[in-house]
């Protein structure tokens, strides 16, 4: 019996094949106010947890409203032999080589380290899905356990209720930064490195705290009232808010061998997520099946190398998932 009770065919070619993947069993999205809290952000090689790694972790403890101590280490995945970072994320993070290869810890060293540093605290982070699910199958390979701490995501608290459009048409960190003068105590004002970034998560949960006040939780149906539509699949706007997929707008590229295209865009249109036919600046999900053709980049389809420009040039913040990362992510959603 599913957890979540959907008023659709569930028995698509997309849960049909989410049945047969090993879903995280990692910890609940929650929509309130601690006072006592860690905020985490990662740097990684790529944006699927299926092809990259991580790089850098950088954390921030607050206690009572109050940061008390901070955690930033950078991960050599290769360690102690020298790594060759991609282009792209160098380019992205600013992280380079020698950095890595002269001052990158060991992954077992760091994991270790982060998990006595966040303890049994909840989590916060922007997009925390995407930080949750590295760290999550990062632990469990390493040490072969599962990282169940419940979080918070900064993004969703403040695309669907403290800051909504017309407010705020985007809610990406950098959108924050600009919008409200936002910066470290250095002065730093950019993003994509993972203490900065963490630093100004934590401001940007100052900010939704102040304008929703301490003692706020979310209420279901407080949501964004915007209509989209992909051809006949509408966005489901009595969805459970909460799941993975709400209010995401999302593209599918390659070829998806276990379920079909029609199936994805029916099931995430019914979760309350945006269909898109073609990658664009507001495009949040790119899911990716396989895709062989020589002319193009390292066969990549054009969409995900429109992507990854817009990724590159600050444009996006577009994650990049496999189709099989984007079955798990349907079946944790479906075993809610």
């Amino acid at each position: 019996m599913f957890g979540i009770e959907f008023g659709f065919n569930i028995s698509s070619s997309v849960t049909t094949a989410s049945k047969k993947v090993k879903i995280r069993n990692k910890g609940k999205l929650k929509h309130f106010f601690p006072k006592d809290y860690t905020v985490i952000d990662i740097e990684t090689t790529d944006l699927s947890p299926e092809w990259g790694a991580i790089i850098e972790i950088g954390a921030v403890k607050v206690i009572n409203n109050e940061i008390v101590d901070t955690f930033d280490k950078l991960i050599n995945p290769c360690f102690p032999d020298n790594y060759d970072l991609p282009s792209f994320t160098s380019e992205l993070t600013g992280i380079s080589n020698d950095e890595i290869n002269n001052f990158g810890h060991s992954k077992s060293n760091v994991l270790e380290e982060f998990l006595d540093f966040v303890s049994d605290s909840i989590i916060v982070a922007h997009r925390a899905s995407f930080d949750i699910n590295f760290i999550y199958d990062e632990i469990l390979e390493e040490f072969d356990i599962e990282f169940k701490n419940n979080y918070i995501d900064t993004y969703n608290l403040g695309h669907f209720y403290a800051f909504k459009s017309p407010e705020m048409n985007r809610h990406r960190v950098i959108d924050f930064i600009k919008k409200y003068n936002l910066s470290n105590e250095d002065g730093f004002n950019h993003t994509h490195r993972a203490l900065n970034d963490s630093l100004f998560e934590k401001q940007i949960f100052d900010l939704e705290r102040e304008k929703l006040g301490d003692d706020w939780s979310v209420q279901h149906g407080t949501h964004n009232n915007n209509k989209y539509e992909y051809k006949t699949f509408n966005a489901n706007l009595d969805a459970d808010e909460t799941n993975s997929f709400y209010g995401l707008n999302v593209v599918f590229t390659g070829t998806l061998e276990k379920f079909t295209r029609n199936d994805a865009h029916e099931f995430i249109a019914n979760l309350g997520a945006t269909p898109q036919k073609n990658v664009r600046t507001d495009t949040d999900l790119l899911v990716v099946g396989s895709y062989q053709n020589n002319t193009k980049e390292d066969n990549k389809s054009s969409k995900q190398i429109k992507a990854e420009s817009f990724n590159k040039q600050g444009k996006s913040e577009i994650s990049i998932i496999s189709d099989e990362e984007f079955l798990k992510m349907v079946a944790e959603t479906i075993n809610k």
